[in-house]
């Protein structure tokens, strides 16, 4: 519970000039559950935009494996703020839409039957300055 309010106080701090912002058309809140025991699995946000061909295809997506991701939802503006654990950086992912979803699957897997994951627009990545 500490751990929860220190780096939600943390994540408040950081300054929209270190921030990463992007847009997609959905971002999906997705619980995993395991089929055999019924018990969460994981939690990831997937983002989602649109194909020239119409359809929503995953940009890039995060799992977060221990406890919940710590995210602030601005439903004004439309966007969601987190942590990226993977670059290690603030981002700001602004959407049209938000979808909660509960499955015993993982639709980010499921999405590479229809665009591999190298073949992906993905969210942009962290610009790393030197050191002067």
């Amino acid at each position: 519970m500490l751990t929860s309010i220190i780096l939600a106080a943390a994540i408040s701090r950081v300054p929209e000039s270190l921030t990463i912002e992007d847009s997609v058309e959905v971002i999906e809140v997705n619980t995993m559950y395991d089929e055999q025991t019924g018990e969460e699995k994981a939690l990831q946000l997937i983002f989602w935009d649109t194909s020239p061909s119409g359809e929503l295809n995953v940009v890039d997506y995060l799992v977060f494996r221990s406890g919940e991701p710590h995210v602030q939802y601005d439903n004004k503006d439309r966007y969601m703020r987190f942590w990226d654990h993977k670059t290690h950086s603030m981002r700001k992912v602004y959407t049209n839409s938000v979808k909660v979803t509960h499955t015993f699957f993982d639709p980010e897997s499921h999405d590479r039957r229809n665009l591999l994951r190298k073949d992906r627009r993905k969210l942009t990545p962290k610009n790393i300055s030197p050191i002067k």
